[in-house]
């Protein structure tokens, strides 16, 4: 009953959770960041092409 107990106290769980949104919001910045600068390139190399004249 103890070792369940530990399991779900409210300090494993918090531990957890803190786990869980820190590797989702590196993920997420990483996303947004590639994302970015993918879409920057690109709109670069349209805009170079001539396509920013459309």
């Amino acid at each position: 009953m103890s070792s369940t107990w530990r399991l779900l106290s409210p300090q494993y769980e918090f531990r957890l959770i803190w786990k869980l949104a820190s590797f989702w919001l590196a993920f997420a910045c990483c996303f947004l960041w590639l994302f970015s600068a993918t879409s920057i390139t690109f709109g670069k190399l349209c805009w170079d092409s001539g396509f920013g004249y459309v």
